[in-house]
């Protein structure tokens, strides 16, 4: 590696941005976002400011790992992520196969024989003890209350952990809007355990990123963080 190499995420760098297959480390990852395949290594360095000797380090433990290729030379090809376009392929054909099921006729043999048990329904005539079942009223107004009480676990499903996707993707809008000092927005971010503190977050969040960065990627992050969380 020089300083006029040109990294490109690999295969295995976009995968791991894509899925966290890899289970990188936060600086590492924070580190893999930055690279785009048209910056040098200087120019990189020079990005990360206070934190750019780290941040080289970084870039060489990335490339020894495989997540980053070299396509500084004309020989050098960089692997597009392709995970997506293949799986929304193959369901595809499956439905065509399942389509014509030949089983509609054993279906019209399963009624015949259900006509026979309606004749001796009338001789038990001890099925009048069945209205003295009145009482199941009873028990239906039991599964009513516990209907009006299972809502009340709904709530639950909001709390986001501390791994959760949506924050490893918010960690990466945020990386790729101030770098790698987040600084106090980071630290924030960290705290947030559910929807409702993810959505102050990022309201929270604009200000700093707009005095980092300036303001045009303060609306780019603002506008797809509230998308990612529904807002």
């Amino acid at each position: 590696m020089t300083p006029e190499t040109v990294f490109a995420k690999s295969a295995k760098g976009i995968q791991e941005i894509e899925t966290r297959a890899h289970k990188l480390g936060s600086r590492l990852r924070q580190a893999l976002i930055l690279v785009d395949g048209i910056k040098t290594v200087d120019e990189l360095v020079a990005d990360a400011g206070e934190m750019g000797e780290a941040y080289q380090a970084h870039l060489e433990e990335l490339a020894k790992l495989g997540f980053l290729t070299d396509v500084s030379s004309d020989e050098a090809v960089v692997v597009p992520s392709t995970t997506g376009p293949h799986k929304a392929l193959g369901p595809s054909t499956k439905p065509a196969e399942a389509a014509p099921p030949p089983p509609a006729r054993p279906v019209e043999a399963a009624p015949a024989p259900k006509p026979a048990p309606p004749k001796p329904a009338p001789a038990p005539a001890p099925a009048a003890a069945k209205p003295a079942a009145s009482p199941a009223p009873v028990p239906a107004a039991l599964k009513f209350a516990a209907a009006a009480q299972a809502p009340k676990a709904a709530p639950p499903p909001e709390a986001v952990e501390y791994n959760s996707p949506i924050k490893w993707r918010m960690q990466d809008l945020l990386v790729e809007a101030m770098g790698l000092d987040t600084g106090k927005v980071g630290a924030a971010l960290n705290q947030c355990r559910n929807r409702e503190e993810l959505a102050r977050w990022v309201d929270h969040a604009v200000a700093p990123i707009e005095a980092a960065a300036g303001r045009a990627k303060a609306k780019v992050f603002y506008k797809t963080a509230k998308k990612l969380i529904g807002g």
